[in-house]
């Protein structure tokens, strides 16, 4: 289907294999096909990339997997701007300061890789490569908590993600079971950098915030109080992850968004969820120094948490 698309720009049916004139069909819609009435993608073709089939959606985008001419065999993640707010402004520039950020930040193992982004024709376009797994949530869901050895090796590889963010100027904010995805023998891979910020723009103080992004079972105290964020607020996050793996829930639970996020800040702080007892007490007074809800009382950089956890993985 892809060479007949790139060489004849022909969409070919998978049933009955007959071939139709792109330019007949709607890109990126479901549609029959001519010959044999089976359901087929019409996809659409963005600079040298291939839209084959649609792989998920976010508050700006619709995300496609797609191929790559002269990649053969490589998938890749493309993320276009929905229709109905390609013409906003501030829409398009969020879009866009994201992938600009994205791109640069160097490669890293556990990172999902930036490949380009731009805009073709009436799309605004933002590609990267393709990550297969099963994200951090669902298997929580589906598979209950995660063992403390396999928990400790997640948070220790998203620290040292953590840092080389941080390296580059920049501070990941958006820490959450969504944005980690397990892949061949569960290596987590961070995705999505729409929160992603210059450390020199997040550190000031914002004032009283009237709209709180970000998920709110993991948000720092510091952005719903904005006074600022450095490597502590997303230590306070990582930490509440870390316990999600451990314990299987979430600590900061509620009946509504807001509920779970007053819980960051409320004078008295009680976890309704009961810590199996295999998880060592070391483990637990770490994940608690990350989850104070003072900065000062939690790990001063990622650097000292990174060791922290390293040191709980030693044999």
């Amino acid at each position: 289907m892809v060479s007949a698309f790139f060489e004849r720009h022909e969409i070919r049916c998978p049933g009955c294999r007959s071939g139709s004139d792109a330019a007949s069909m709607p890109p990126l819609q479901f549609v029959a096909c001519p010959s044999c009435g089976a359901t087929l993608f019409s996809p659409l073709q963005l600079k040298d990339f291939l839209l084959v089939e649609p792989a998920g959606a976010g508050g700006l985008a619709s995300v496609y997997k797609a191929f790559r001419q002269g990649a053969v065999g490589e998938l890749f993640a493309v993320k276009v701007l929905r229709d109905e707010i390609k013409d906003d402004p501030v829409s398009e520039e969020a879009f866009f300061a994201e992938a600009r950020i994205h791109s640069l930040i160097p490669d890293h193992p556990n990172l999902v890789h930036y490949i380009d982004s731009g805009i073709e024709g009436p799309y605004a376009f933002y590609a990267m490569n393709y990550v297969t797994g099963e994200p951090l949530m669902r298997r929580v869901e589906s598979h209950g908590r995660i063992a403390e050895p396999k928990a400790l090796y997640i948070l220790e590889r998203a620290l040292d993600v953590m840092e080389h963010i941080v390296a580059e100027g920049f501070l990941y904010r958006d820490v959450n079971a969504g944005n980690v995805i397990l892949c061949d023998d569960d290596e987590p891979m961070l995705l999505d950098f729409g929160l992603t910020l210059p450390l020199e723009v997040v550190k000031r103080p914002q004032g009283k915030v009237k709209q709180v992004d970000g998920t709110p079972e993991f948000l720092p105290p510091e952005r719903l109080y904005g006074t600022g964020e450095d490597e502590r607020s997303t230590i306070y996050s990582l930490g509440l992850l870390t316990y999600y793996m451990l314990a299987g829930e979430s600590m900061m639970k509620g009946r509504s968004s807001k509920s779970m996020a007053h819980k960051h800040v409320a004078k008295l702080r009680i976890s309704h969820v009961s810590i199996p007892d295999d998880v060592s007490n070391a483990a637990m007074e770490m994940v608690n120094r990350m989850v104070a809800q003072k900065p000062e009382d939690r790990y001063p950089s990622f650097r000292a948490a990174h060791e922290a956890v390293q040191a709980l993985l030693q044999p």
